[in-house]
């Protein structure tokens, strides 16, 4: 049983081990003594097993993993859920896992308002970089700079927003509910159209689906095949990537690439987390997903959450029952948050 409280006694998530969200480490130095992982709770036991106590309290390294926008950049540097050229705008989502509310700040987050009371997904939010006007997240489209929410006609029942070409901001993308068909609008989502059903789901473990869009070129997206592999659509087919091999393949249960991101200063380089469970699950291509190399360095092996390029600096985020963590790009770059990080003379960008 947990401790009581944030709805611990309720939720099978904290009371269970089971599936691919639970770990369980032995203590090597007592066969009777481990710590794991019951799907989103830390449980200890000193005596084989026999009782599990919640050794959750004070531990602080979960960490963001919902989807592409749970890390915002500088607004003034125009990226992120910051309205561009006045950093003190911010919108949000606060709630639960899957019942989230749009709120807003005027103030660089000091006070909210809750703009849209209805629990959504919102799976992705994004702020027009170029008309300081518009916003969107889940189905919804604002023209007041995110004051105010409306249903954006056009979309299937329950379909969600996932993203939008950084070069071309007036094309934004979203997903049916059941994640097997692909929308594209090309006017700031005034009108969709649907752009690819393919026949699979662009999702393997629960409605959050795998997508990332080219920060360059609106007709280039990614997100997974029919077996969970990386793939590209360029507006006609689907090319699978070659990624889900590296960690396993389908032998592990349910493994598949659970995320995937760009670097929007360098499209070539793209980078893919799988959700396998003690294998290497990070990879990184320099050449547009012909070649990966494994970057899982010091992981811990336990899937991944949220991934996230720095629009700025390269720097890599990954979030995920571990923490948030943080790798510096294949490039130079010496502004870089890892730079900043680092102790004097230990700074790599290799």
């Amino acid at each position: 049983m947990p401790v009581p409280g944030w709805g611990r006694e309720s939720n099978r998530w904290k009371t269970q081990f089971n599936g691919e969200f639970s770990a369980l480490l032995p203590d090597p130095r007592d066969p009777d003594g481990a710590v794991g992982v019951a799907n989103a709770t830390l449980y200890r036991t000193e005596d084989g097993g026999r009782t599990l106590t919640d050794s959750s309290a004070g531990f602080t390294g979960y960490a963001w993993g919902w989807f592409t926008c749970a890390v915002a950049y500088d607004a003034i540097d125009r990226a992120g859920g910051f309205a561009p050229g006045d950093g003190r705008v911010v919108l949000a989502t606060a709630g639960g896992y899957w019942n989230q509310v749009l709120v807003r700040s005027e103030d660089e987050g000091r006070t909210w308002t809750i703009v849209d009371p209805v629990a959504r997904h919102h799976l992705w939010l994004g702020l027009h970089p170029v008309r300081r006007e518009l916003a969107w997240s889940d189905s919804l489209r604002s023209e007041g700079g995110g004051r105010s929410f409306r249903r954006m006609e056009g979309l299937p029942d329950r379909a969600a927003l996932v993203g939008a070409c950084r070069a071309r901001p007036d094309t934004p993308y979203a997903m049916n509910a059941a994640r097997t068909e692909l929308w594209r609008s090309d006017d700031a989502g005034g009108t969709w159209r649907l752009w690819s059903r393919p026949g699979w789901a662009f999702r393997k473990l629960d409605s959050k689906p795998t997508f990332a869009a080219c920060p360059e070129n609106p007709d280039r997206v990614y997100s997974i095949d029919a077996r969970g592999d990386l793939a590209v659509f360029d507006g006609s087919t689907w090319r699978s990537l070659g990624v889900l091999p590296l960690a396993g393949g389908v032998e592990e249960q349910r493994n598949h690439v659970r995320a995937v991101a760009v670097d929007p200063r360098r499209p070539e380089i793209l980078y893919a987390a799988c959700e396998a469970a003690g294998r290497p699950f990070v990879f990184c291509s320099a050449d547009g997903g012909r070649t990966w190399q494994d970057i899982s360095a010091n992981l811990p092996r336990i899937g991944a959450g949220g991934l996230s390029v720095h629009p700025l600096t390269g720097d890599v985020f990954l979030g995920g029952v571990t923490g948030t963590r943080l790798l510096p790009p294949p490039y130079p770059s010496p502004g870089s948050l890892w730079a900043r990080l680092r102790p004097e003379g230990a700074i790599s960008n290799n």
